[in-house]
């Protein structure tokens, strides 16, 4: 359970909510008080009075003012915040330094609004000049302070929304060649290649394409064209290469923009990376475009109703209604939608990656070929289990179809030949003799160069004493919580992203030994699957010769058995306990691996469950909010409705047409996000 992954999402869901309380709040505080007596509607936000260059240039400083002015408050926020901190720790003296601060910068902003010849006592004038030095020194302050005031009044007479638009579209671009064009980090394993991030660069992309749209709609043109051709544009960008992937790779790239830049022979972007953030810029970015693409194009639905209005018959007029009214208020309507759309887009891609992690960690591969894992006990070894077992009176070849054998030791190791320098790390090394090698199904992610295929790699180990393979999770990573066991850990040399690009030699590592150091070359690396559940694969794998020489024959025996029947759960089970009841007395333990894997696939879906509950509670609510919002429209439309019951619309039309209206936005939304 990932609590840190919770809280922050619970945090952000606060803060988002903030700030839209804020946002209302201020826009409510704002409202013409004309427009608003009389029910005016409030003038396009995007179609600016001065279409000029210069108007745009003055708009975009006024949009830099709000952000001075934001950053000021956020300074202002984290000291406010230290000083809390520090109060907590002095018994209230840091929250006394927090009012005497804040209440002589008020003093001093108030007097930098006011020319400095208004009459001012000696000592106010002091305290003045104080405040000017001290916060100048502080960080600037004073200057920024007295700048920001005295250019207020022309900023909120400039400032529109082209002005955001011209600074979403440089912050944009500057994402767009910071990330995708400029690197000093080159990847191993893809030549010349550098590196980007891909969470900057697509997420620059998205703000650019927008500011586009808003620029063109300030310059005159429709707002359905622009923000349908934007949205388009953005799912375009990112979910379908086409047209170019029909004819040219794009390779470790990213999408139409490689493909274009390949075709037209430009520079074309750095491979790009990304982690699990690109969940939450990938899903806010096509939730916002697929938003607008819908917002501005549902009028279209009410050409179709003419198409089928017969079918409709009465009830064509309610519906007509359901979907005029939301679209009258596109702001407030696809807000809803988005809300709708990101819910139940996040309840699908969560229950599309939940179910597909358990199918691949808790599927066919997670067993390796073997029904039941047996570990034997370090002060009572069993070189041979059937003869263990035969010598109990177990009947081994009515109900045993196989036993592979390995033999453990925990050396210490390190990459690279012998006798160069470097620090050993404690890890698992078994050995495996030839019946596990022909009974195991363990798939390869990785192979060596001059091993054509997994069975080539087996028989390596059968043959050759000196090769070895090893499991996915000992590629080097860059996590600090990796490292953090016994003061480190032994890691090949290399990332995966690096052994996947090309053909790559055999790696050498080095164990220790009692009598000096030994040398193996690691010729192949196990699928991550074939060690979701059985811990005893986390390891370094060779030949049991090979462990059985150098650790005096190692420390303990561990056996994977086959049974006779088809390997059913149930049969497994069986030999399980039967083996286990047989050995008791040697200290065996016996646990049938498909029963294994169904107690962590319930809890995998136990915990699934419990995501997808929370997520859908969200969905729920906000279907309770239609309702609430249904329930209130009810009152302040009352207008409406007498003119609608005065044209002729009868109870049950209304009736119909308001639960239409709720339909029509949480359908809406529900039916894009699952899109």
């Amino acid at each position: 359970f990932n609590w840190q992954g919770f809280v922050i999402a619970y945090a952000l869901g606060v803060v988002l909510t903030f700030v839209t309380v804020v946002f209302s709040a201020w826009r409510a505080a704002n409202l013409n008080i004309v427009r608003a007596i009389r029910d005016l509607p409030e003038p396009q936000a995007l179609q600016g009075a001065d279409r000029s260059v210069r108007g745009l240039a003055k708009a975009a400083v006024g949009a830099l003012w709000m952000i001075g002015w934001i950053v000021l408050a956020t300074v202002w926020a984290v000291v406010g915040f230290q000083l809390f901190l520090v109060g907590l720790a002095t018994y209230g003296a840091g929250l006394l330094g927090l009012a005497v601060l804040g209440s002589w910068f008020t003093f001093g902003a108030r007097r930098a609004t006011q020319p400095f010849r208004t009459p001012l006592g000696w000592w106010r004038r002091s305290i003045f000049v104080a405040w000017w030095i001290a916060f100048t020194l502080a960080g600037l302050m004073a200057p920024i302070t007295w700048g920001l005031l005295r250019t207020r009044d022309w900023a909120a007479r400039y400032r529109n929304a082209a002005g955001w638009a011209v600074l979403m579209l440089l912050f944009g671009l500057l994402l767009i060649y910071s990330s995708g064009w400029q690197s000093s980090e080159a990847i191993p394993g893809f030549g010349s290649a550098m590196q980007g991030q891909l969470f900057a660069y697509t997420g620059g992309v998205t703000l650019a394409l927008l500011a586009v749209a808003m620029l063109a709609v300030y310059f005159g043109a429709g707002a359905r064209l622009a923000f349908t051709a934007a949205g388009l544009a953005l799912v375009w960008f990112w979910l379908l290469p086409l047209p170019f992937s029909l004819f040219t790779e794009i390779g470790p790239r990213f999408g139409p923009v490689d493909g274009l830049f390949r075709i037209l022979g430009l520079p074309r972007p750095m491979v790009l990376s990304g982690d699990i953030e690109m969940f939450f810029v990938s899903g806010i970015s096509i939730t916002a475009s697929a938003t607008l693409v819908v917002i501005f194009n549902a009028e279209l639905l009410l050409g179709v109703l003419h198409v089928f209005g017969r079918v409709l018959g009465g009830i064509a007029p309610a519906v007509r209604t359901a979907i005029a009214y939301p679209l009258a208020a596109k702001v407030r309507t696809g807000l809803t939608l988005a809300m709708f759309s990101l819910v139940v887009f996040s309840l699908v891609v969560m229950a599309t990656l939940n179910f597909n992690f358990t199918q691949l960690f808790l599927g066919d591969d997670a067993t390796a070929g073997f029904d039941v894992a047996v570990d034997g006990n370090s002060s009572n070894r069993i070189p041979d289990l059937r003869a263990a077992l035969r010598e109990t009176g177990y009947d081994v070849d009515a109900n045993i179809g196989g036993v592979g054998t390995m033999v453990t030791a925990f050396p210490r190791m390190r990459t690279g030949e012998a006798g160069e320098d470097g620090e050993f790390f404690r890890y698992r090394i078994q050995g495996l003799d030839d019946e596990f090698l022909a009974l195991a199904k363990m798939p390869l992610a990785h192979r060596a160069k001059g091993y054509e295929s997994d069975a080539a790699v087996f028989e390596a180990l059968r043959t050759d004493p000196t090769v070895a393979i090893v499991d996915a999770s000992r590629f080097l990573t860059d996590d600090p919580f990796a490292n953090a066991a016994d003061d480190g850990r032994f890691e090949l040399p290399v990332r995966a992203t690096e052994l996947s690009g090309e053909a790559w030699d055999p790696i050498p590592i080095t164990l220790h030994t009692d009598d000096g150091e030994l040398t193996l070359r690691v010729i192949g690396v196990l699928e991550p699957q074939v060690t979701g559940i059985l811990f005893q694969l986390f390891a370094v794998f060779t030949k049991q010769s090979t462990v059985v020489d150098a650790f005096a024959g190692g420390e303990l025996e561990t056996f994977f058995i086959n049974t006779a029947d088809d390997g059913s759960k149930a049969a497994s089970v069986q030999l399980a306990r039967d083996v286990e009841s047989a050995l008791l007395s040697r200290g065996v333990q016996a646990e049938s691996i498909k029963e294994q894997i169904d107690d962590v696939a319930a809890q995998s879906r136990a915990f699934q469950l419990l995501f997808e509950s929370f997520m859908g509670l969200g969905l729920i609510v906000g279907i309770a909010a239609l309702g609430v919002i249904a329930f209130r429209t009810v009152v302040e439309r009352r207008q409406q409705i007498g003119v609608l019951r005065a044209i002729g619309y009868t109870r049950r039309l209304i009736g119909l047409s308001f639960f239409m209206e709720s339909s029509f936005i949480a359908l809406t939304g529900i039916a894009m996000g699952l899109v």
